[in-house]
């Protein structure tokens, strides 16, 4: 009787815990999410004075790896990226975040990737010569990463899961013997 009723508070105690750590994972998940965000506001307000004042050659030289920039021109048509050729790419008159910039100023707008599984947050802010700058950053989800890690580490993965069973059965047997005790 003793042994189903410790089995049981184990049980209610690992599902506590996991409930506790899903909740704490949602809200920081979103805290770092509107931290990005505002993030990615000042830097596209700094790159938009920057290219304001001196114009594409703002670009030279600037290291991008955590920000994807591109340039608009008033008719849509891309004028540069930092990641692809811009002339290969298609108008990007009708995009969200363009669009809201030419109306309001400034635009925003956030695309899930189902095939990455990755959100990309966009922002794009008018410049005085009609142009729009948009900067984008994207935001990994836990299943990208795990399977970064997997796709990196091989086979350790299966190991890790293995040694995670054996922990837990290993565990189970110390409460049983401190049930007995």
């Amino acid at each position: 009787m003793t042994k189903r009723i410790f089995k049981y508070i184990c049980l209610v105690a690992l599902a506590v815990f996991l409930a506790c750590m899903l909740l704490i994972m949602g809200v920081l998940y979103e805290y770092f999410t509107g931290e990005a965000k505002a993030q990615l506001r000042a830097q596209t307000d700094l790159a938009a004075q920057g290219v304001a004042r001196n114009g594409i050659g703002f670009f030279d030289g600037l290291d991008t790896k955590d920000y994807r920039i591109t340039l608009v021109g008033a008719d849509g048509n891309v004028i540069y990226d930092s990641a692809a050729d811009a002339e290969e790419m298609k108008n990007h008159a009708d995009r969200e975040e363009i669009a809201a910039a030419r109306e309001t100023g400034s635009g925003e707008s956030s695309r899930y990737s189902e095939t990455l599984t990755r959100r990309s947050f966009y922002c794009a802010k008018l410049l005085p010569d009609g142009s729009v700058l948009r900067l984008s950053c994207t935001q990994s989800s836990v299943i990208t990463d795990a399977r970064y890690a997997s796709a990196n580490t091989g086979d350790s993965t299966y190991r890790r899961a293995a040694l995670a069973v054996f922990r837990l059965q290993a565990f189970k047997e110390n409460c049983a013997a401190a049930k007995r005790a």
